[in-house]
């Protein structure tokens, strides 16, 4: 359960940092009148890789423990 939640918000982190990497290729956003628009989205992609980077390590905890339960339960039976 921990773990389908953990991908479906990692999925959700890497679509919004998708959208983020596409929006900064585009020069028009490096003009000056959109430096405001620049610098959030600059803001949120940092924000973004950071969460990711903490779920990221926090799936394969839970992932690591589900293995050394099933292999705990494979020695049992």
């Amino acid at each position: 359960k921990q773990l389908t939640a953990l991908e479906r918000e990692l999925a959700a982190l890497n679509s919004e940092k998708t959208t983020l990497d596409t929006q900064l290729t585009d020069e028009v956003i490096y003009s000056p009148e959109r430096k405001a628009e620049l610098q959030a989205a600059l803001k949120r992609q940092g924000e973004v890789c950071t969460r990711l980077a903490e779920q990221e390590e926090a799936w394969l905890l839970v992932h690591m423990e589900i293995e050394a339960l099933e292999a705990e339960l494979g020695q049992a039976g």
